[in-house]
């Protein structure tokens, strides 16, 4: 429950949006800096990268923020736990309220497009953790990897338990070994990605099948 109410206290209504403030995460039982770039950019969104030191020769992992509401800073504490062994990429999406009419519009197809080149400007030897949806145009596709890892969250009252598995239902171009899933028993959907069981039970599994697909 701790990790919901910091969640919610969180996504709180503002206009501003609030820093990510990880200067450094404990690894080992000692600090180590972190350094947090813009890399990529566009009148939607901002891709950053968070990365510790020393650490550029660790695996890539592409957090996609959810576009429901909130700000992608929601996730300082998923980013946190995935440093410890990963460089972590996170797509910012922009207030709305300050993209520029001049733009456009954003619709599905804009979203799809800007994954595709993250994920080229990003390179070889990464992974993706959906995080979200956006608005949920298709289907809800909550906490499912790029190579078919899905993560539930028992109790979860928002995703109903099985959507993942629907959603690997979708990815027809994955062979049948790659689709794997996790259902986390006694957190529902923000113990998924945050908290005490996501950082000593669900974060474990998921470290693990990314280094033995390495």
């Amino acid at each position: 429950m701790s990790a919901y109410y910091e969640l919610v206290a969180l996504a709180g209504f503002t206009r501003a949006r609030p820093d990510y403030a990880i200067d450094s995460v404990e690894i080992d039982g000692a600090p180590v800096a972190i350094e947090e770039r813009g890399v990529h950019w566009t009148p939607f969104c901002r891709l950053l990268r968070f990365r510790k030191t020393g650490g550029e020769d660790d695996p890539k992992i592409l957090l996609i923020a959810p576009m429901s509401g909130h700000f992608a800073t929601l996730l300082r504490g998923t980013i946190r736990t995935l440093l410890r062994d990963h460089q972590v990429f996170i797509a910012d999406w922009i207030n709305p309220r300050n993209v520029k009419l001049e733009h456009g519009g954003f619709s599905l197809e804009d979203y799809t497009q800007h994954i595709i080149d993250f994920v080229r400007f990003i390179g070889e030897d990464w992974q993706n953790a959906v995080q979200g949806r956006a608005d949920r145009p298709k289907g809800d596709q909550d906490n499912i990897s790029s190579d078919g890892r899905g993560r539930e969250g028992w109790k979860d009252d928002i995703c109903a338990v099985g959507q993942t598995l629907a959603a690997q239902d979708l990815c027809s171009g994955l062979k049948p070994y790659m689709k794997t899933h996790h259902l986390q028993a006694g957190v529902g959907h923000y113990g998924v990605f945050n908290g005490r069981r996501w950082d000593t039970q669900v974060y474990p599994v998921l470290r693990n099948a990314i280094q033995s697909s390495r």
